[in-house]
């Protein structure tokens, strides 16, 4: 299904919207400065009218951030069922799903959305696998294109994806990842560890060895970047002893754990 909602912040009728409210405000606050020459008019006590000229400004300043979330609110409500209806579904397991919507890929886990596909950097195919040995993982890949020349040639051939075609690598990808028994170094750290450890969290039994084996690998062969990606998103913790004596890596020259 394809959303034709164009009513969003920068449409003309949520401006007009907007505007109506700010003609609104105006006649109100016009109407509170009659209410408040009428009441200082009969009241000359200098006390009485200085609370209730504070009060008409109280009542004013409330009334326009109130109005604002009303029409934030409806807004919402408005565009929430379309934005959340998937055009395309790709089932990887009982548990984990793609789900193309508007044009962006997010992986779903137990119907939960958990993290959105940012870009495809690369499309592995799946009976390929071995084919890509000379890579040691995505990461590297990501590096050695960030230092390529080819970079801003790359960046116009991903511009140039349409969403329907990454939906479809990313789906291959994550697919990959899963037949090749969890490997990490098929996907991207940002997605392949988040994924991991949501793993773990729902119960799915075979993350939980491997989370520990591919931190412990990662952080032992990967590039900085990794490791420090690792350390930072608290990934050493799931270690138990034993496989934090096996870390051998060091971040920028220092070895863990840094003191």
């Amino acid at each position: 299904m394809v959303n034709n909602n164009n009513y969003g912040p920068d449409s003309i009728e949520f401006k007009l919207n907007i505007s109506m409210y700010h003609i609104y405000l105006l006649f109100l606050w016009f109407l509170l400065c009659i209410l408040g020459l009428f009441i200082m008019s009969i009241i000359t006590d200098l006390h009485i009218i200085l609370i209730i000229l504070i009060v008409l400004f109280i009542i004013v300043t409330l009334i326009h951030p109130i109005s604002m979330h009303l029409e934030r609110r409806s807004y919402l409500r408005g565009i929430n069922k379309d934005k959340e209806e998937p055009d395309k579904i790709f089932k990887i397991n009982k548990i984990v799903e793609l789900r193309l919507i508007q044009n962006r890929t997010y992986i779903y886990i137990n119907n939960k959305k958990f993290i959105q596909c940012m870009y495809l950097l690369m499309n592995i195919p799946k009976n390929n696998v071995d084919d890509y040995d000379e890579i040691k993982s995505i990461d590297d890949a990501a590096e050695v294109l960030d230092n390529s020349l080819e970079l801003y040639q790359y960046r116009e051939i991903v511009q140039s994806i349409d969403p329907e075609t990454e939906f479809v690598g990313h789906c291959s990808n994550i697919q990959v990842f899963f037949e090749n028994n969890l490997d990490a170094n098929l996907l991207h750290s940002n997605i392949a560890f988040p994924l991991l450890k949501e793993l773990v969290k729902v119960g799915y039994k075979p993350a939980y060895f491997k989370l520990r084996e591919e931190v412990v690998r990662r952080f032992n062969e990967g590039n900085d970047n990794v490791k420090l990606f690792l350390q930072l998103g608290g990934y050493l913790e799931y270690l138990k002893k034993e496989d934090l004596e096996c870390l051998k890596g060091t971040i920028f020259g220092l070895k863990y754990p840094y003191y």
